[in-house]
């Protein structure tokens, strides 16, 4: 099951996987601090529009993904999405 909760590029997302769930929170906050865009993870990161679409539906995306973008950002994976138990935490 899925729990998306809207708000990622004015939408914030979490992806509800059972016991746990993922939020992407800080990758729409570092690209809103540094004057980034879905353009720029789509030019500069080379994400296809399909990849993105997922962070707004708040689906997984692949390790490599995240990889790629904390490399552009120059960030750790820890900044752009978090683990948590529930939504309320």
């Amino acid at each position: 099951m899925t729990i998306s909760i809207d708000f990622f590029y004015n939408k914030w997302y979490f992806v509800f996987r059972g016991d746990f769930v993922i939020s992407y929170i800080g990758l729409e906050e570092i690209l809103r601090e540094r004057g980034k865009d879905r353009r720029y993870l789509h030019e500069v990161v080379g994400l296809s529009n399909d990849t993105i679409a997922k962070f707004k539906k708040g689906e997984s995306v692949s390790v490599s993904v995240l990889e790629r973008i904390c490399l552009a950002l120059n960030c750790d994976i820890g900044d752009i999405c978090k683990i948590k138990k529930s939504p309320r935490d």
